[in-house]
C-alpha cells in the first residue's frame, strides 16, 4: 500500500534534478517544433505588438485587453531576435516551466509516482502541445496557476508578510495575463478559512490581495473599452461541453481526465485512504470545477466560454486525474506490481493521447505567410488594398511590412463598415483594388459585389483566406 503523503513533504534534490530534466526535455520538444508552422492571425498580431518601441506597445496595451505582462516580457525577448522560431521559444519556455512547477507540485501533494504520472499527462497533452509552440500567453498563464497555487499553500501554512507578498504578486501576474482564470484565485480563497480568522493572517491576506490588485489594475484599463471578445458565439450546453473537452485535450482525454478527477474526489469524501486529507490534491480539485464555473458565469454577462481561457484548468485536471487513479491503485490492490501495472496502463493512456508525431508542430488555424506573399509580389503603387470588413491590416505587418498601396479601412468611424457609396469614395482614383478577407472564396466574392456592384474580379484562396483582384474603373 502507498503510505500517508504529506501535503507539506519537503522535496529532495532528486526530486528538482527530475523536474529539470522534465523542463528539458519539454524545451527540446517544443524546440524542434516551433519553427514548423507559419503564424496564423493571433499570433501575427502578437508579433506586430512587440516590433515596436516599447512606448508604442504601452499605448496598445491601453486598449488591448489581456496578456500585458506576456507582451511586455515578450518585447524583451524579441530584442534577440524576431524569427518565428525564436519568438515562440518564448512559449516554449513557459511551457517547460509549468511541467516543471507541476510535477514539484504534485511531489509534495501526493508523491512522486502521481508526479511522474501527471508529468506525461501535461507534456503527451494536444491542448498543451498546441499552446507549448503559440505566440499567445496560455503557457505562461498554466505555469502562473500552479505557482500561484504552490505559493498560495505555503503562504497559507506560513502565512508571513514575505510569502503574502510573493502569493500576491504571483496572482497579480496570473490575472494579468488571463483574467478567465480568476476561478483559480476563488479556489484559493476557500480554503483560507484559518488566516481569516486569526488577525495577523487577515492582516497579511489583506496585504497579498493589495498586492495582487496593485499589479492587475494597469492592465484592467483596456478591459471596459476593449471588443475583443464580441466575436464569441453565444454560450450554450453544446459549446459549453465542446470547448470543455478541447481544453482537457479532446473527448478521449476528456473522458480519462474527468474518470480520474471523479475517482479522487470519490476517495476524498470517503476518506478511503491517507490521501483524504491533502489539502494541495482538495484546492487542485476545486480549480478544475472553479475555473470553468467561474468563466461560465462571466458568460453568462458577456459570451466568453472558450477552451484557451480555460488554461489554468489543465494542469490541475492532469494532476487531479492521476492522483486518483493512483489512489484506486492502491486502494484495489495491495501488491506494488499490480499498482505500477494500473499506473502504467493510465500513462498510455495519456501517451496515446499524443497528436501526430513529436518532430511535427501541429497545425494552424490558419497561414498568414502564403497570402502576403501573394500581396507582396502582386500588389503595385497606385492599388488600393482592402482589409475586410473585419480589418487586419495589423496582422498581415509580420509578412508584409512593405505597402507599396493605398490600404483603404472599410470599417469606418465607430468600428461600422462603409456604405458602397463610402467606399467608391475612398476608392476614388484606384483601378485595382485587392480585397483580403478571411473566409471563404464564395462569401469574400459577394461581400464585394454588394459593395462594388458587380466588380471584374478574380479571386485567389488561401487557407482561410481569399484575395480578389477587381477592375473598379
Amino acid at each position: 500500500m502507498v503510505g500517508p503523503v504529506k501535503a507539506g513533504r519537503e522535496s529532495k534534490a532528486s526530486d528538482q534534478f527530475v523536474a529539470a530534466g522534465l523542463a528539458l526535455a519539454t524545451m527540446c520538444l517544443g524546440a524542434v517544433r516551433a519553427g514548423d508552422r507559419p503564424f496564423w492571425l493571433d499570433e501575427s498580431a502578437t508579433a506586430v505588438a512587440v516590433d515596436q518601441p516599447l512606448g508604442g506597445l504601452v499605448r496598445l496595451l491601453g486598449h488591448t485587453a489581456g496578456m500585458g505582462p506576456y507582451f511586455l516580457s515578450l518585447w524583451g525577448w524579441a530584442r534577440l531576435g524576431d524569427s518565428e522560431w525564436w519568438l515562440r521559444m518564448f512559449s516554449v519556455v513557459g511551457g517547460a516551466c509549468t511541467v516543471a512547477a507541476l510535477y514539484m507540485f504534485a511531489c509534495r501533494a501526493a508523491g512522486r509516482r502521481t508526479a511522474a504520472l501527471a508529468a506525461i499527462g501535461l507534456i503527451c497533452n494536444p491542448f498543451f502541445l498546441r499552446y507549448l509552440t503559440e505566440l499567445r500567453t496560455y503557457s505562461w498563464v498554466m505555469c502562473l496557476a500552479v505557482v500561484s497555487t504552490a505559493l498560495f499553500l505555503r503562504f497559507r501554512s506560513t502565512p508571513t508578510t514575505a510569502n503574502a507578498l510573493r502569493y500576491g504578486a504571483s496572482v497579480g501576474a496570473m490575472l494579468s495575463l488571463l483574467f478567465f482564470s480568476v476561478g483559480a484565485v476563488v479556489a484559493h480563497l476557500i480554503f483560507c478559512g484559518g488566516l481569516i480568522r486569526d488577525r495577523r493572517g487577515r492582516s497579511r491576506l489583506a496585504l497579498a490581495g493589495v498586492v495582487g490588485a496593485v499589479i492587475l489594475a494597469p492592465f484592467l484599463i483596456a478591459v471596459r473599452t476593449s471588443h475583443q471578445i464580441n466575436w464569441i458565439p453565444s454560450t450554450t450546453i453544446v459549446r459549453i461541453l465542446d470547448q470543455t473537452s478541447l481544453a482537457l485535450g479532446g473527448r478521449p482525454l476528456a473522458v480519462l481526465l474527468v474518470v480520474g478527477c471523479v475517482c479522487l474526489f470519490v476517495v476524498t469524501v470517503r476518506h478511503s485512504t491517507p490521501w483524504a486529507r491533502s489539502v494541495p490534491l482538495e484546492v487542485g480539485l476545486a480549480i478544475c470545477v472553479l475555473v470553468p464555473v467561474s468563466l461560465l458565469m462571466i458568460s453568462i454577462v458577456q459570451p466568453a466560454y472558450l477552451a484557451r481561457y480555460l488554461a489554468a484548468l489543465l494542469p490541475f485536471s492532469v494532476l487531479s486525474a492521476s492522483a486518483g487513479f493512483v489512489a484506486v491503485a492502491s486502494a484495489i490492490s495491495a501488491t506494488v506490481s499490480k499498482q505500477r501495472l494500473i499506473t502504467a496502463a493510465v500513462a498510455a493512456g495519456f501517451v496515446l493521447g499524443f497528436p501526430g508525431s513529436p518532430v511535427v508542430d501541429l497545425a494552424r488555424p490558419d497561414d498568414m505567410s502564403a497570402p502576403a506573399a501573394f500581396l507582396e509580389s502582386a500588389v503595385r503603387p497606385g492599388d488600393a488594398v482592402i482589409f475586410g470588413p473585419s480589418g487586419m491590416e495589423f496582422e498581415f505587418r509580420y509578412y508584409w511590412p512593405t505597402r507599396t498601396a493605398m490600404v483603404i479601412d472599410v470599417r469606418g468611424s465607430g468600428g461600422a463598415a462603409l456604405s458602397p457609396q463610402g467606399l467608391r469614395a475612398a476608392l476614388a482614383g484606384h483601378c485595382r483594388v485587392w480585397h483580403i478577407r478571411r473566409d471563404s472564396e464564395g462569401v469574400a466574392v459577394a461581400t464585394l459585389e454588394q459593395l462594388l456592384e458587380q466588380p471584374h474580379s478574380t479571386s485567389h484562396t488561401f487557407n482561410r483566406y481569399t484575395i480578389t483582384e477587381l477592375d473598379a474603373c
